[in-house]
This record gives C-alpha cells, structure tokens and sequence, in this order.
C-alpha cells in the first residue's frame, strides 16, 4: 500500500474536476480518507495531498458563487472553517485536532438528506 493506492480509494480525481451533483460524494470520500486506520492501511502517517479548499469538491464548486451557497455551509450556518465560539469549526477539527469525524458527520447529514428528499 501506498501513496497511490489511497488516491485511488479516497481521492480518485481532483476536486476541481468532479461535477455538481457527485461534490458531496467525492468531499465524504475524501474525508473518509483522512481517517486514522484509513492512513496507516496504506502505510502513511499524513495524507498525501494537501486538506484545503483546493482538494475539496464543494469549495470548488462553490467558493466563485459564495460560500453561503454550499451545502456545508447552509447545514452548519457559518463557513466551514468558522467555529460558533463553543468549539472548533468542522475544517479546525481536523486541521489542528486531526479529527475528521465532525467533517464526516456534517457530510453524511447533507448527502442523507439530499438521498431522501429528492
């Protein structure tokens, strides 16, 4: 395992590159990727591509049109990497916790959601 075979299983194509309708599915994915047993699996310490707007499909599907468009957003009422004051926003947890799992359960909401409602 390595390098490669997790961008295969978490990051299969650049966030840039996803279409609309599968942003929500390639950012879970992506998520996924950044957990604990998901990194070791392939014999990494840190993920191999950078956590930021540029390899989430949402920011780059939304960042031009305003933040206030994306689903991550209108769930949880502030940006992303915005916290209420109480705790740490859905991107901090990770960034300085390396907690995916808020992240993972803000995404699992939203694509829920969207599956049994449309």
């Amino acid at each position: 395992m390595s390098k490669e075979t997790w961008l295969k299983e978490f990051y299969p194509i650049p966030a840039d590159e996803v279409p609309e309708n599968e942003a929500i599915k390639h950012s879970l994915q992506k998520w996924y990727g950044l957990r604990e047993e998901n990194l070791k699996k392939h014999g990494l310490l840190s993920p191999p591509i950078s956590i930021c707007s540029k390899t989430c499909a949402l920011c780059e599907q939304y960042i031009s049109r305003g933040c206030r468009n994306c689903p991550l957003y209108q769930f949880n009422e502030r940006p992303c990497d915005e916290g209420d004051g109480e705790k740490l926003s859905l991107f901090l947890a990770y960034d300085w916790q390396y907690d995916p799992e808020p992240m993972i359960a803000a995404l699992e909401a939203i694509e829920f959601v969207e599956r049994t409602c449309k």
